[in-house]
């Protein structure tokens, strides 16, 4: 079992959800070799004072300032990490109970890899409920053809993220499947762990509606496939830090 690990959690505009992000990971048993690093990307509401109220209560929390852009913030993240694995995590999740050490737990220690775990929304709402019932069995099947990762959610290794050169920073969206893809053709082995679950946000299935969000994630699926990486904001929607709203 391996015994350390670095999260990395890009923000902005995030004051409504990053706390209890935060308090799951405070809640976790944690090991030795631990640390959150934050990196915002200049949020203009109270993220960064919800981050700092955290640092008496998280031992080893870092946060940093830096160009708002997903893909650069995660590439701070891991410059400024300490430890040989490294967790990206979105700000709107929350994990479950012992959660850290079940992943540790499972995770061979000898070989780069690129893992997933079930992502559910954080909502007792039937309809976010059952958007993820219709969604998962695509996933499932798309996983299951062709391996990668999806987004919110990648655990590996420093030695990876170095080997790939990181992640595409000029990318809009589908930067976290690229992320997947490069290191899966870098060699990095790919996980499901079926057994463990982390809960996201319903947010965006809330603005944009169910059914709106599950076309506009099979458009940007079929868009990647053909075109590759999302770079134009005018093809695509997905204002980064814009979506509010309460985690359940």
């Amino acid at each position: 079992m391996i015994n350390e690990l670095s999260i990395i959690i890009p923000t902005y505009n995030e004051e409504h959800y990053l706390a209890k992000t935060l308090q799951s990971i405070q809640k976790q048993n944690l090991p030795d070799k631990f640390e959150v690093l934050i990196v915002d990307g200049h949020s203009d509401d109270r993220t960064l004072q919800v981050a700092e109220n955290f640092k008496q209560r998280l031992k080893n929390l870092s946060i940093f300032t830096a160009k708002r852009s997903t893909g650069h913030q995660r590439n701070i993240g891991a410059k400024h990490s300490k430890y040989k694995y490294i967790l990206f995590l979105d700000a709107d999740m929350i994990l479950s109970d012992n959660f850290i050490a079940r992943l540790l737990y499972k995770t061979e220690p000898k070989e780069d890899f690129i893992s997933m775990v079930l992502v559910w929304t954080a909502s007792k709402r039937f309809l976010d409920n059952l958007f993820l019932a219709i969604a998962y069995p695509i996933i499932i099947i798309i996983y299951l053809l062709h391996p990668t990762v999806g987004a919110g959610f990648i655990f590996t290794t420093k030695r990876n993220h170095i080997k790939i050169n990181g992640f595409d920073e000029k990318a809009i969206l589908g930067e976290d499947t690229d992320y997947g893809n490069r290191s899966l053709l870098s060699g990095a082995k790919p996980h499901f762990f079926f057994s463990l679950k982390v809960f996201h946000s319903p947010r965006r299935a809330r603005e944009k509606g169910v059914v709106g969000l599950l076309i506009f994630w099979l458009r940007t699926y079929l868009y990647i496939k053909k075109h590759g990486l999302v770079y134009d904001t005018k093809k695509f929607n997905y204002p980064y830090g814009h979506y509010k709203g309460e985690i359940v």
